[in-house]
């Protein structure tokens, strides 16, 4: 025990360290919001990932499948390359490709979102942005779809990870 207080005083000493700076900022929201989805994906049960509170929006599911594929686009960007996640939201609909599909976000976006600095331009097609704004675009996307994943989540029953105690 005595080990593990330790090290978690050594590890808050770290982190406290850290220079908190808008580009830490945008991280910690691409992380946290990355997180969140990928929670209340996890927690929905298999068979409301088909769930539309209205015929004319997106499924529980699509909504996954839509924030995986536009971060990936945005990942790509930031790297300068292919989006290797196209057609996610059209092609996969079960829970186990959708949370799979988050944690491989995840996984590629992760290194990319960390290594940008306030100075990185991306080339997002024929225009060159900062790479901060591409990160907290992406936060912000996500944070929309995901309060509507929580307005989906609460109509099942289904208390989101946002507001888990």
């Amino acid at each position: 025990m005595k080990t593990l207080v330790s090290l978690f005083t050594l590890t808050v000493a770290a982190l406290a360290q850290q220079p908190i700076t808008l580009m830490s900022q945008a991280q910690t929201g691409f992380n946290r919001t990355h997180d969140l989805v990928l929670k209340a994906a996890e927690k929905m049960p298999d068979d409301a990932f088909g769930f539309k509170p209205t015929p004319d929006v997106r499924s529980f599911g699509a909504l996954v499948g839509h924030i995986a594929e536009t971060n990936f686009f945005y990942c790509s960007s930031m790297k300068g390359e292919e989006n290797p996640g196209k057609d996610i939201e059209t092609k996969m609909t079960t829970k186990v490709e959708l949370v799979k599909a988050m944690k491989d976000v995840k996984a590629y976006c992760g290194p990319i979102v960390n290594s940008m600095t306030a100075e990185s331009i991306v080339s997002a097609g024929p225009r060159k942005l900062p790479g901060l704004g591409l990160v907290f675009n992406m936060s912000g996307h996500t944070w929309e779809h995901y309060g509507n994943m929580v307005t989906y989540m609460r109509l099942k029953g289904i208390v989101p990870p946002s507001s888990e105690k």
